[in-house]
Formats: C-alpha cells, structure tokens, sequence
C-alpha cells in the first residue's frame, strides 16, 4: 500500500512545517526539549502557513493539537491500552472536522526517541483511528496517520492508512537549512550509527 496524491500533498505540507519549526526553533530539538513544547512550536508553523488554505479548502475543518474526540464509554470499546493499562486517544496533532467522522484528514505522534516505549503506543493509536467505520463514533475514519521520530539531524515518518501500517516510511536528512530525502544506504548508516550510541551508552551506564 502505497499512500495516495491527496496524502502526499499532507505529508508535503507537514514537512514544510517542520522545515520551518527545524529552522525557528531548532534549540528545542538540539536540546532535547518536551516534546509537548516542540509540538506546541510546530503546530504554530503550520498554522500560520496554512490554516486559510484549509478554511478554504474544507471549511468545516480545524487543526488542533493534545486534541481526545473520545469519552471513557468509547474509550472503553476502541481505544488500545497503555503501558500502565490507562485507555485513551489523545492526538498530538489533528486536521479534522470537530465532533464528526467526516472529513478527518490527518493525525501525528512524535516522538523524539525511538527508544520511548510508549512509540508502539503511538502506533496503535494510529492504527486505531485510521480504521474505516461506519458506526456512528468520531474518533475513527482519520484519511492518514503519521509517526514522526525527531531527531536533530534528519526525521523519520512512518504512515498509517485504513487500520494498517503502510510500507512506504521515509527519512529526510536535515543540511543547511533544509530537509531533503535520505537515499537507503544513508538511513541505514543513520540507524547503525544510533545503535552504535545506544551500545556506548550502555556500556558507560
């Protein structure tokens, strides 16, 4: 499964934010600061520059951010559990139709460790929302999902399409201001060199 003109146009725009959220806010990232705070920053940049475009485009949508279209009964029937066991979908960013199942176009996690072990989390979640339902609960039918690990030299995205896990993930390394898309052999010799940092680390710990 590959994803389709209307998602990559998303994935597209996304990227664009984070180019300017990387270029603006970069402090944040090279520090290694709350997540919540780089969301906060990025959900900013992609307001700012895009926010009429969608009012035009689909009227009916927002885009929020920490954002739950759950109650605890839903909760309760759809939502996948937690490490500590807790049940709830709370996105970290949305582009959706408030309190409908119409028109939800997209939903992000980030992470900036791959390590976390709360990113299988994510997953599900993802995987979770994405799923085309035709019952009448609001938190489903999301076009596309994305996991999106930062890290301070390139960003991984990893897609989620109808309840499923979607093959095609890309890397885009960050040089000079810019993003640009990592080639196989430089995600390889991206991930070889953080194990080789997570084996340092261990062995100094």
């Amino acid at each position: 499964m590959l994803i389709n003109d209307l998602d990559r146009e998303l994935v597209d725009k996304v990227l664009h934010a984070l180019q300017i959220t990387y270029s603006t806010d970069y402090f944040l990232i090279e520090n290694g600061c709350h997540e919540l705070s780089i969301v906060a920053a990025f959900y900013h940049c992609f307001k700012n520059e895009y926010e009429a475009w969608f009012k035009s485009a689909y009227p009916e949508v927002s885009i929020d951010m920490e954002y739950s279209k759950m109650g605890e009964e839903m909760c309760a029937k759809l939502a996948p559990p937690n490490e500590s066991g807790k049940k709830h979908i709370r996105i970290d960013f949305v582009i959706h139709k408030r309190q409908s199942q119409t028109q939800n176009l997209l939903a992000i996690e980030f992470k900036l460790d791959d390590r976390d072990k709360d990113i299988k989390w994510d997953y599900e979640k993802l995987r979770a929302i994405t799923v085309k339902c035709d019952e009448a609960n609001q938190v489903r039918n999301y076009e596309l999902g994305i996991s999106i690990l930062l890290k301070k030299d390139y960003v991984e995205m990893k897609y989620f399409k109808d309840g499923n896990d979607i093959e095609q993930e890309e890397s885009f390394k960050w040089v000079k201001g810019r993003f640009s898309k990592m080639e196989a052999i430089d995600i390889v010799t991206s991930h070889s060199r953080r194990e080789n940092q997570r084996r340092s680390h261990v062995r100094k710990g």
